[in-house]
């Protein structure tokens, strides 16, 4: 055969394919279609098909046949495969989330901390990214405070719109921090600063851990900390132990130049009655048995009269 009878019927058969791929799209056949693309190299519409069948390993595949490192990497997280989508976030020279990724799903500190060294933030959005990460580490490092710390300095910067990966860095930070009020502060910040869908992520959150989302905290009323003296004591009142603690709070301004200190108590379980054993007790307590209770805030100080005349004068709230 002469090869321009060959350069021929490759042309033939690859226009034949084509078409086929394309009739099997219009049918609904997508397993089919997505085949076929891959087969002639057509390797960016094959791995479009992929991910409407959620297939993110063969999407991957055909996205690193073009050089395509981001929507590889992409791919591979959805597929829960951190080390493959880190290592293309490298190659896509993109080592912050390739660090990211090390941090918080693959749990290599040491790792992280080598690319936060060898990466220069020259922008607001790198300079947030190192921050994040390095909370995450400091979680794995068991230095909560600090993580907590870094990512509450940020919630400010979090205000001014940010690319969604920071806001969804920063909620995990704060997921495995335990801290459902830094979650709400920074779900607040996502609000102000636009993210997409930001109120409907904070409902499904709140309904969840919160048990409510009749509302989500202004960004203005952040929460501080401050220090307290924990005290454990015996039977007979005398004191055995005492532990230094931290707490969150937010002043409530009611207006008049009265305030209300609100500090956040996480939630927790307790055990609530008495077994028939213990001494004075009745049937009322009984049975003995395991409470939850939901974060809330509480007054630091008991109330004044100040204070109740000013909540008294605000508007009814109907439930």
């Amino acid at each position: 055969m002469h090869p321009t009878d060959l350069r021929m019927n490759n042309s033939n058969n690859r226009e034949m394919l084509i078409k086929a791929a394309q009739c099997y799209l219009k049918a609904g056949w997508l397993a089919d279609a997505s085949r076929v693309w891959e087969e002639i190299g057509e390797y960016r519409e094959a791995a479009a098909i992929y991910e409407q069948q959620e297939k993110w390993e063969q999407a991957a595949r055909c996205y690193l046949k073009v050089g395509d490192w981001s929507k590889a990497a992409w791919c591979y997280q959805s597929n829960s495969q951190p080390l493959e989508a880190a290592e293309c976030w490298l190659k896509g020279q993109q080592p912050l989330k390739a660090a990211w990724l090390r941090a918080d799903q693959l749990q290599e500190i040491y790792q992280s901390y080598e690319i936060l060294e060898e990466v220069e933030a020259k922008s607001e959005r790198e300079k947030l990214e190192k921050e994040l990460i390095t909370a995450r580490c400091e979680v794995n490092q068991r230095k909560k405070a600090s993580a907590s710390s870094r990512v509450r300095k940020l919630v400010n910067s979090l205000k001014n719109g940010q690319p969604k990966h920071l806001y969804e860095w920063a909620l995990r930070v704060a997921e495995v921090l335990n801290r459902p009020d830094l979650s709400a502060l920074i779900y607040s910040a996502a609000v102000k600063g636009r993210m997409p869908n930001a109120i409907g992520e904070w409902e499904k959150w709140a309904m969840a851990t919160l048990g409510e989302a009749t509302g989500i905290p202004q960004p203005e009323e952040e929460l501080k900390t401050f220090s307290f003296e924990f005290v454990t004591v015996d039977l007979t009142g005398e004191i055995i132990n005492r532990e230094k603690k931290q707490a969150s709070y937010y002043t409530e301004h009611l207006g008049n130049e009265v305030d209300l200190e609100m500090v956040y108590i996480p939630a927790g379980r307790f055990l609530m009655g008495a077994q028939e054993s213990e001494r004075g007790s009745d049937d009322s307590e009984r049975p003995q048995h395991q409470v939850s209770i939901k974060g809330f805030f509480l007054g630091k100080y008991p109330v004044t009269q100040g204070q109740w005349r000013a909540v008294a004068k605000l508007p009814k709230v109907k439930r």
